[in-house]
C-alpha cells in the first residue's frame, strides 16, 4: 500500500486556473442548457445511463443534472 510521506506546499502567487476555468464552463454550460423547453430530451440523450455504456456520455453527463 502506497501512502504519500510528505507533500510540497503550493508556491505563493500560483493560481489555479484550470481549476476555475472548469468551475466556470461546468456552471456556464449548466445554466446554458437548463433554460431549453427541450432539456428532458437533452438530458435522456447524452445524459450517462450504465446500461447502454457510451464513452461520450460519461463527459457529457458531468454538465446535465436530472431531477429524480
Amino acid at each position: 500500500m502506497f501512502l504519500p510521506y510528505a507533500d510540497d506546499p503550493p508556491l505563493e502567487g500560483r493560481f489555479a486556473w484550470m481549476n476555475w476555468l472548469l468551475i466556470l464552463l461546468n456552471v456556464g454550460l449548466f445554466f446554458r442548457l437548463a433554460v431549453r423547453p427541450d432539456y428532458e430530451h437533452i438530458v435522456l440523450e447524452y445524459g450517462f445511463t450504465p446500461s447502454e455504456f457510451s464513452p461520450i456520455t460519461l463527459l457529457t453527463s458531468l454538465f446535465l443534472h436530472a431531477s429524480p
